[in-house]
């Protein structure tokens, strides 16, 4: 594991504003820097582009660990798995579970928060549930959904001490908008699983919603006398997570979203499963049993349950889906998650003073080299 020392890296075009710029790249402290010490050790970038670390918002697992009921360990390995992949930063998403498992799960996953130099920094927790529409769950367990309940709401908070930063919502159920205008400064909510009409997905977002968990999924399909979040999405300011593995969305309907959106309002996320990175076989999502088959994740009645995706996949397929230049789709991987976040000041772009989060591509877009907090995470060194 490198330490904290001053680097360099050289040899590479580094993404600014919006472009390419053929420059060495400073790191100090873990920070993004002017200079360095004369002692500083190098990076080649070998001709490849420098730019911001990737960050997932939106994830169950991988490499054969689920979030729900990930240990220590297997925290550690999805880590280093993500690094691999490009992500230097991720929300840990727990699926709705038993209260006493997601309990201990958050627990889990607020102690790894604290812990630095392996892999991809965590975020936070995204608590996709239990407040969600049991007509819109998914693959999610709809035995484990219910109305939001303050107190259990709480107790969530409270076993996070502050890790559980991103929660995925039903507008429309009864209590939500409340507890979105109670707690909206403490935390993002994003909409999904959910069959919301139009005025009360817009009326979420006034209350302080501020993005749409996995855009077409698990929601009401937009009809011209009933746009729903669909229609809420492309006439307010709300910021889309989008799946770009070509199977929960059709490439075409990626290049609408766009469309409709603009770049500055998609993030791209994957939505992982414990299989991503796997061979195909027998998986679970929070405790359900999933079928793996190349790039399909299922359930055993046919319901699509997650997906296989990584980020640097979600980056090439991006651009060829929407024949995005590599400049165009950056963004959707580095600063509009970052946004949604609420870390924009110290993520997402490779500002002097930021967070030293950067991954390194060969021409072809490969993952040559990732960098947390200037660290190297991938490859282990």
């Amino acid at each position: 594991m490198a330490s904290l020392a001053d680097l360099i890296i050289k040899n590479g075009l580094v993404y600014s504003s919006g472009g390419f710029v053929r420059k060495d790249l400073c790191i100090s402290g873990g920070k993004i820097a002017s200079s360095v010490a004369d002692n500083a050790g190098t990076i080649d970038a070998e001709g490849g582009y420098v730019c911001p670390g990737f960050i997932d918002i939106h994830t169950h697992g991988g490499a054969g660990i689920d979030v729900n009921s990930a240990d220590e360990e297997g925290a550690e390995k999805i880590r280093r798995f993500f690094a691999s992949a490009g992500v230097t930063a991720f929300f840990a998403t727990i699926a709705a579970d038993s209260r006493e498992n997601t309990i201990r799960a958050i627990r889990v996953w607020r102690n790894e928060m604290q812990k630095t130099g392996i892999g991809s920094e965590i975020l936070g927790i995204h608590l996709e549930g239990p407040f969600l529409s049991a007509d819109h769950a998914g693959a999610i367990d709809a035995g484990k959904l219910r109305n939001p309940d303050q107190e259990l709401f709480e107790e969530y908070l409270e076993a996070g001490e502050g890790a559980v930063r991103y929660m995925t919502i039903a507008p429309e159920l009864p209590g939500a908008i409340s507890l979105i205008e109670k707690y909206s400064s403490r935390l993002t909510f994003a909409i999904g699983h959910s069959g919301a009409d139009y005025l009360t997905a817009i009326t979420a977002n006034k209350a302080g919603a501020k993005s749409v968990t996995h855009l077409f999924n698990a929601m009401a399909p937009f009809h011209h006398r009933g746009p729903g979040i669909l229609g809420a999405a492309s006439d307010s300011n709300l910021t889309c997570e989008l799946i770009c593995d070509g199977r929960h969305a059709d490439p075409s309907a990626v290049r609408i979203a766009l469309k409709c959106m603009g770049l500055s309002r998609i993030a791209a996320v994957t939505d992982s499963m414990q299989a991503a990175g796997m061979q195909d076989g027998e998986y679970v999502l929070a405790g359900r049993a999933v079928t793996v088959k190349g790039p399909d994740a299922m359930l055993h009645d046919g319901t699509r349950a997650g997906s296989v995706l990584t980020m640097d996949r979600a980056l090439a397929n991006l651009m060829s889906f929407a024949g995005l230049s590599l400049e165009e789709a950056l963004p959707l991987l580095t600063a509009n998650p970052a946004a949604i976040a609420g870390v924009r000041n110290r993520k997402g772009s490779l500002e002097e003073g930021k967070d030293a989060d950067i991954v390194i591509l060969r021409r072809d877009c490969s993952v040559y080299a990732t960098i947390t907090s200037g660290i190297t995470a991938f490859p282990q060194i």
